[in-house]
């Protein structure tokens, strides 16, 4: 009888209790956030439920919860949403011991400003921040997003974006700064939050720890800048002992510098992470890229074989436990189709899952003829990556390229196009080869034949245009090549390609006529000496056509070379030369007297002698050396 009384009894408060909770609308019973926050009891989980639109002016922004464990949130989430602070205030102020009871759930804040806290100033604070926007905020010193002075926040599901900390050359935490630790509540929490293009002016770009222990996961921290190399995370400690971070199962990409902390002070462990730097290998953390893609929410989910693209991303099924319900249910996601993260948890920010995602149509089309496009039109999933091949019909026609491709400059008959757009048109042009004629002949001075290797088309002598035709030259016997010639026959310019090899290559991109000569393989060259004083060889003798043959002159005594006439070099005085054969030649030589110098010596005034002492001039002949030596007296 007792127990049944006192269970009575128990229901009776429970509903009690709960009757007292009491739910505000705005701007259905009042007109601005604030008023309904007013009116709200302290500690009876009260809640205020935000209307869709844009929010702003007083009663708007600078919205203060007074202690109150509330909860105020929008009706249909951020997207639809939005605290614009118009640049003049922050968002929320939380500065009364707000504990985890108060929350803000729902929201887009934007164009907040403020000294600490651009969004959100949580001074010796600790609420609970879910599913909310933090874009172009800025703080003059610290927490372009969020500040949070002495508190232990839990942040979860929120995207940071754009947001900054440079009103001086010291302001730290373009999006989150953390000073210190609560009392009480163990460590803020920052869980599957997205940090995406914040800057700081000296440290954090994403998040900078000062005096703090914080505990992060699944995060994507990708794009941030700040000072040398502190973009990222940034830790720093004063105190004594050293602040703990731990880091699990995040992406950090693209960020002037990753990972960074005072070793002597902090104490920062990272598992299960994809880290672009290779910043503190830890427990089973990666480096390689992360295969980000674009999908309804944003542009960093991750590429998935599942989800339609062409391969899976090294983030997929890495983290360092399995997945927690939300993901494993779906409601947050890294696929594009949005299926569920089952298994082994991925690495990095899930996005919100907004519902089905599309079919979109491909259309592939091949404009005009010549060749046909592979697959055919079909729907696809969105964002999902569809392989295409164009195949010309045959040789007479060539590819000549893409439009609505992801590479629409590729000239490879291969390529890829993401189903983004509905429908998603793809077109492949192919073009009909013109053909070149090529006729060849041999000089009328014959001596061999001609071919060409392999024929043309059908065996003819007609090439694709851009296609090589190969000509071999064969000489009758006691012949030799003397040269090639390539006439453009409908302009009439003519090529000579400077060598007389048995092989010509000749690109068709003309109506063409290739003309070989033949000469007779051997030439008499015949040498003398013009006025004696000499000798030249050889004196007589044949030689192939085209070979260098070098010839010798002999001066007599006293004599030189004085010209050549009919060498390779007619210029040289050298008693050696070269004559090329491409003829019947007769070389001549001509010396002359070497000429004689006078050498006089002497000594100019006195203290020594000079040898040898010549004071009547002597004769030397051209060219001759004199050794002279100058002795000083003793």
């Amino acid at each position: 009888m007792h127990r049944k009384i006192l269970v009575s009894l128990g229901i009776l408060f429970l509903l009690t209790s709960f009757s007292l909770a009491t739910t505000y609308n705005v701007p259905g019973d009042y007109a601005t956030v604030q008023e309904a926050i007013d009116v709200c009891a302290p500690n009876n989980n009260d809640e205020v439920i935000v209307g869709d639109g844009t929010w702003t002016g007083d009663g708007n922004v600078a919205l203060d919860f007074g202690g109150r464990a509330i909860t105020v949130r929008s009706l249909n989430g951020p997207a639809n949403c939005t605290i614009d602070c118009g640049g003049a205030d922050r968002g929320f102020y939380f500065h009364n011991g707000e504990g985890l009871g108060s929350v803000v759930e729902g929201f887009t804040i934007i164009n907040g400003s403020a000294d600490f806290g651009g969004a959100i100033e949580c001074d010796g604070a600790s609420p609970t921040i879910n599913n909310c926007v933090f874009e172009n905020n800025a703080a003059e010193l610290d927490g372009g997003g969020i500040d949070i002075f002495y508190g232990s926040p839990q942040i979860t599901d929120c995207v940071f974006r754009n947001n900054t900390a440079n009103g001086y050359g010291d302001s730290v935490g373009g999006g989150i700064a953390i000073y210190g630790d609560a009392p009480t509540g163990g460590p803020p929490t920052i869980k599957n939050c997205l940090f995406d293009e914040n800057s700081a002016a000296l440290s954090g770009g994403a998040i900078d720890l000062y005096d703090s222990n914080a505990t992060i996961t699944n995060c994507t921290v990708v794009g941030n800048t700040a000072s040398a190399d502190f973009g990222g995370i940034y830790a720093n400690d004063i105190s004594d002992p050293t602040i703990t971070i731990t880091i699990t199962n995040s992406i950090f990409w693209n960020n002037s510098g990753d990972l960074s902390y005072d070793y002597d002070t902090a104490t920062v462990t990272v598992t299960f992470s994809c880290i672009e730097d290779g910043d503190l290998g830890e427990i089973s953390n990666i480096s390689a890229d992360p295969m980000f893609r674009t999908g309804v929410e944003g542009d960093y989910y991750l590429s998935q074989i599942d989800a339609g693209q062409l391969v899976d991303s090294p983030c997929v099924d890495l983290g360092g436990c399995l997945t927690t319900a939300q993901f494993a249910a779906g409601a947050y996601v890294t696929r594009t189709s949005n299926g569920p993260d089952e298994g082994d948890v991925d690495m990095g920010y899930h996005y919100p899952n907004n519902g089905v995602v599309g079919m979109f149509d491909l259309v592939t089309e091949v404009n005009g003829i010549g060749g046909s496009i592979a697959p055919a039109s079909n729907p696809y999933v969105q964002f999902s990556d569809v392989v295409l091949t164009a195949t010309p019909a045959d040789n007479s026609y060539y590819f000549n390229g893409w439009t609505g491709t992801n590479d629409d400059a590729s000239m490879s008959m291969s390529n890829v196009v993401t189903m983004t757009t509905d429908p998603n048109t793809v077109k492949v042009s192919f073009v009909k080869r013109t053909t070149y004629l090529l006729t060849k002949e041999v000089a009328v001075s014959g001596g061999g034949s001609l071919v060409s290797t392999p024929s043309g088309l059908s065996d003819s002598d007609l090439f694709y245009a851009g296609n090589d035709a190969d000509l071999t030259a064969n000489p009758d016997s006691g012949y030799v090549i003397k040269g090639w010639t390539i006439t453009n026959v409908d302009t009439g310019e003519i090529t000579d390609p400077g060598h007389s090899d048995p092989d010509l290559s000749v690109t068709m991109d003309a109506n063409s006529l290739v003309t070989v000569e033949f000469i007779s393989g051997s030439f008499r060259l015949t040498t003398t000496v013009v006025g004696g004083n000499g000798t030249v060889e050889p004196r007589r003798d044949y030689f192939d056509y085209n070979t260098e043959v070098p010839v010798f002159a002999y001066p007599a005594d006293d004599y030189k070379v004085k010209s050549w006439r009919n060498t390779d070099d007619d210029t040289s005085i050298d008693p050696n030369n070269f004559v090329t054969m491409t003829g019947d030649i007769a070389v001549e030589v001509e010396f002359e007297l070497i000429p004689y110098f006078e050498l006089t010596t002497e000594v100019i005034g006195y203290g020594g002698t000079i040898t040898p002492y010549l004071p009547v001039p002597n004769d030397y002949l051209e060219g001759s050396v004199v050794p002279l030596i100058a002795t000083p007296d003793a």
